[in-house]
């Protein structure tokens, strides 16, 4: 079992980063709905949330159930969840599936941050 750790940092006035690493499924998606829970709070109303996939190894339907719905929260806030995401990451063609439903979704923690602060 790998298990899934988030680890929660600031990147600037309005902009939590979660940056999370293992697996995302339905044993570990309370660690998930936590980060994201926390890091919607520090952001505030109207902040961004930037949700690092990069060493997620697997990613199961709860776990885009859940990136989803904060998407949506957010968004009814004013906020955002952005997504890092190399496109040759292991949970890359999951994530793949939220194209055009979802967050937005860049190749870098650099360029997620830009797209925060803009």
């Amino acid at each position: 079992m790998v298990g899934l750790r988030a680890e929660l940092a600031h990147a600037g006035a309005a902009v939590s980063v979660v940056s999370l690493i293992g697996d995302v499924d339905l044993a570990s998606r309370h660690v998930l709905a936590v980060a994201l829970d926390g890091a919607a709070v520090a952001a505030g109303v109207g902040g961004r949330v930037v949700l690092d996939l990069d060493r997620v190894s697997f990613m199961g339907a709860c776990g885009l159930g859940l990136v989803l719905a904060a998407h949506a929260t957010a968004s009814g806030l004013g906020g955002a969840v952005i997504l890092v995401l190399d496109g040759d990451a292991p949970a890359a063609r999951a994530v793949s599936l939220l194209v055009g439903a979802g967050p937005d979704i860049h190749p870098t923690l650099t360029a997620a941050l830009a797209a925060a602060a803009a």
